[in-house]
């Protein structure tokens, strides 16, 4: 994997993806986006990188029952 496909993963996000327990959008991981990716891949080479925990949410569905989804970081999602 190298940083261009790191791009390519970050440019197929939704722009509005819920935000995860770090709070950053996708928009807001972008303005530095070539340094984040940078370092992204010097984490992922070196095997230092571990996802993000994931923030719980219950989604509504009939008969007044919930379901349960978790909700990645943005650079989760692009890894």
């Amino acid at each position: 994997m190298d940083q261009g496909t790191l791009q390519t993963s970050y440019e197929k996000l939704r722009a509005d993806a819920a935000v995860d327990v770090d709070k950053v959008s996708k928009a807001q991981y972008g303005e530095k986006l070539g340094e984040r990716l940078k370092e992204l891949h010097e984490r992922l080479v070196t095997q230092r990188w571990r996802h993000q925990p994931l923030r719980r949410v219950e989604i509504p569905k009939d008969d007044w029952k919930t379901r349960a989804i978790g909700i990645r970081t943005v650079e989760d999602k692009v890894v």
